[in-house]
């Protein structure tokens, strides 16, 4: 009651835009072989595509009855459908934990590691219900971790993805005098599930270095540029363990930041490039503590000696910052 209701249904050829309308209480013209409505508020409407239609309407609630016409492309009307009646979806809890991988060796049940309060999260609804990310352009729903780094959505039962704003996160040791903006996290470990590209994931849970690719995170608009992502099917009901494991120690690339570098990923903060040697630099000066690198890269080495004996060689653009 008062949320959105999921609307769908079939149109005969000829049809290319369905109208949908609550129905009058208690109309229905049963002279007919069917029981057809008769609208009375205006819903929406949603264009017909291969024969089928859907839509979401607002204010609705269960045991109220909808009804809907047809128009073709000349504006001719069928008559209003048969009645049908809203009923509850069922309901599905999605839930997780997001853990600080502290030395980012990408083991999240070791002492030492620490869980990550005040992070961002992003549900978004699974646009083709097949698990890969396309035409996703929002989140359905925005939350927060607690204290406890533990963050729960509720939703209708169905298909969808988990997304963490790592921009978000803070390291647990504390900042020392620096902002939120200088530090990013970098992806270490997801649960099974986690997306190593917009249409392949993880078939067990583990090491997931970088998330679904190389680049910056980009989490909050569209899905297909956010990297640190969980596919989550919950056709079945609630789904606990959407985990992910995050950390300020380690480098994934070879990017460098400078003239003749790459592009810095986020100019309106102190921050670089996620996953960069420059930015490791930044979080261990920003951090409480000291502060061990571990590379670990997930892009093609870029130096070779020949007969198969390559390597990763990182050349700097300019000057690291002083630690």
């Amino acid at each position: 009651s008062g949320g959105t209701t999921l609307i769908s249904g079939t149109a005969p050829a000829g049809v290319t835009t369905v109208e949908v309308y609550r129905a009058a209480a208690g109309t229905g013209d049963t002279s007919g072989p069917n029981s057809y409505g008769e609208g009375w508020i205006y819903l929406g409407a949603a264009t017909v595509s291969s024969g089928t239609w859907s839509m979401t309407a607002a204010g609705l609630s269960a045991g109220q009855t909808v009804t809907a016409l047809g128009f073709d492309v000349n504006g001719n009307t069928s008559e209003f459908s048969a009645n049908f009646t809203v009923t509850a979806a069922a309901t599905a809890l999605i839930s997780g934990t997001l853990y600080e991988d502290v030395d980012g060796d990408a083991d999240v049940v070791e002492s030492g590691t620490a869980r990550l309060a005040g992070v961002t999260v992003y549900l978004y609804t699974d646009a083709l219900g097949d698990g890969q990310i396309a035409a996703e352009a929002a989140p359905l729903q925005t939350t927060v971790t607690d204290s406890l780094g533990r963050f729960t959505f509720s939703a209708p039962t169905g298909r969808y993805f988990v997304a963490v704003d790592s921009k978000t996160i803070r390291p647990t040791a504390g900042l020392n005098g620096a902002v939120g903006g200088d530090v990013w996290a970098e992806q270490t470990w997801s649960a099974i599930n986690g997306m190593t590209s917009n249409t392949t994931a993880l078939a067990a849970a583990g090491a997931l270095y970088g998330g679904k690719s190389a680049a910056s995170d980009n989490a909050g608009g569209a899905l297909s540029v956010a990297e640190h992502v969980i596919r989550v099917n919950a056709t079945g009901g609630s789904v606990t363990g959407v985990d992910s494991g995050f950390s300020f120690n380690v480098v994934t690339n070879l990017k460098r930041t400078g003239a003749g570098g790459d592009t810095d990923d986020d100019l309106a903060n102190g921050r670089s490039i996620q996953g960069s040697l420059h930015q490791f630099v930044l979080n261990a000066n920003a951090a409480n503590g000291a502060n061990v690198m571990r590379f670990v890269p997930i892009v093609a080495t870029n130096a070779t000696g020949g007969a198969s004996n390559n390597w990763w060689q990182l050349s700097l653009q300019q000057q690291l910052p002083d630690v």
